[in-house]
């Protein structure tokens, strides 16, 4: 081995051991409550967010070191931690709902059953600065859940996206402490939706379990919406539909 391939094996030694100092720090409410749980490191132990979610054990830690990254389905209880300038962009292999619109963290369900509950989501950035009908490229949505419970998005930043994130009839979440910076909207030249920082609406239609707002299971209950920092400017003329920062729709003991 020559000198300098030494020094740069060395480099990366101390640069993942400067990583991990930093993953234990974070981990230590979390890992105080999930003694058992192993960590796994994106991207030096797993390439991407969805391998780890892939091998990941219902209870494990995922830490996503800087840089940016796609985002995955997310169908396990596990905890997802963000390093500083841990960034969450729109790729083609991403989440996609809605005809192709891009997505960060998707919590996939339907019919009153919802594989992503007791997930924990802190840290990240995610990127949609720019979305809009004639550039679906960024983001539309960041965290975009169906009948997932107990679940935690907490200190996270999202830039852009047209609806940052939703629960669509999940029971015991809490959302504190986001920030929602320039919310987009699709202005109606095609797709007309959005400008929306968090929605928590019922399930309706074919996704609903049977029985749709008079069943318990399609409507959200016990959510907590707190702290958050949301922003937005509707487009120069724009007047078709209101943007809102946060939207309540049949939902039970919810405390704004």
């Amino acid at each position: 081995m020559s000198h300098r391939s030494g020094l740069q094996n060395a480099g990366r030694r101390i640069h993942r051991a400067a990583i991990w100092a930093v993953v234990l720090a974070l981990l230590g409410p979390i890992a105080a409550t999930n003694a058992e749980a192993r960590t796994w490191l994106v991207p030096v132990q797993r390439s991407t967010i969805q391998a780890a979610v892939d091998s990941a054990a219902a209870g494990d830690v995922i830490v996503v070191a800087p840089g940016r990254h796609c985002g995955a389905r997310i169908d396990k209880r596990v905890a997802l931690q963000g390093l500083p300038a841990a960034t969450i962009v729109g790729c083609p292999t991403g989440p996609v709902l809605f005809d192709g619109l891009r997505a960060g963290f998707v919590l996939p369900g339907e019919a009153g059953v919802g594989a992503g509950s007791g997930i924990t989501i802190r840290g990240f950035r995610f990127d949609g600065a720019g979305v809009n009908d004639r550039n679906t490229a960024p983001l539309a949505f960041g965290v975009f859940a169906r009948f997932a419970d107990d679940v935690t998005v907490e200190g996270n930043t999202f830039v852009g996206t047209v609806q940052a994130i939703t629960n669509t009839a999940g029971h015991g979440w809490r959302i504190s402490g986001n920030r929602m910076l320039d919310l987009s909207v699709f202005d109606c030249v095609g797709r007309c939706a959005g400008g929306d920082g968090i929605v928590v609406q019922a399930a309706l239609g074919p996704i609903a379990a049977p029985g749709g707002t008079a069943n318990p299971r399609n409507r959200p209950r016990n959510t907590i919406v707190m702290n958050n920092d949301i922003s937005a400017i509707a487009p120069p003329g724009f007047t078709t539909f209101s943007m809102a920062g946060i939207i309540v729709n049949a939902a039970d003991a919810s405390l704004i």
